[in-house]
């Protein structure tokens, strides 16, 4: 686990937030696995009040502005997911000029595939939140992730069968995690 992911697990232990997250990278596995570990954080479970998740390229900037503006209702914090709107690719002026008056109780979740660190609001973002990019992981993190789901099953695996099992599934973590369940089902 890189750096950038230690630090919002270590935002969620000491419940402190930052108003901006930026996720972006290959690995959509561990992207959803922090975004519903922050949510879970942030709001209760059937809270609709504060919680609010766009999704694509057909949103309204201004609402979502609006949105955040809005002081949340019998919670501590007020929650937004932009996912694949690409405004944590590219922004206008008014947007993120926006952004800066959001309310101190929102916390505002980009999640985009690819990013340019050229652009304002990727400026914007690592300056005044905190930016984590998601990227697949190495053979030796992945075995130790397998190990640990393993444990948690109390089932074991060999080295050699670990590395069969990596050459033969790849990299992705969904995919791992769906042929891993299918191996314990089956023993």
């Amino acid at each position: 686990m890189n750096r950038e992911i230690k630090k919002i697990s270590e935002d969620i232990k000491t419940n402190t937030f930052e108003q901006f997250y930026l996720f972006y990278g290959e690995e959509k596995y561990m992207i959803l696995q922090m975004k519903d570990q922050l949510k879970k954080a942030l709001i209760s479970e059937n809270d609709t009040m504060n919680y609010s998740y766009f999704e694509g390229k057909k949103i309204d900037s201004t609402e979502i502005i609006e949105l955040a503006k809005t002081v949340p209702f019998f919670s501590d914090h007020r929650f937004i997911i932009l996912d694949g709107t690409g405004l944590g690719k590219k922004s206008d002026d008014s947007f993120i000029k926006g952004l800066k008056e959001i309310s101190d109780t929102s916390v505002v979740l980009f999640i985009e595939d690819t990013i340019d660190k050229r652009s304002k609001i990727y400026k914007f973002l690592s300056k005044q939140g905190h930016v984590a990019c998601f990227e697949p992981m190495k053979n030796k993190e992945l075995s130790q992730w397998i190990t640990l789901l393993l444990k948690k099953e109390e089932k074991q695996m060999s080295i050699l069968t670990m590395n069969n099992f990596l050459y033969q599934c790849g990299s992705d973590m969904y995919t791992l995690k769906n042929e891993l369940d299918k191996l314990i089902s089956y023993v």
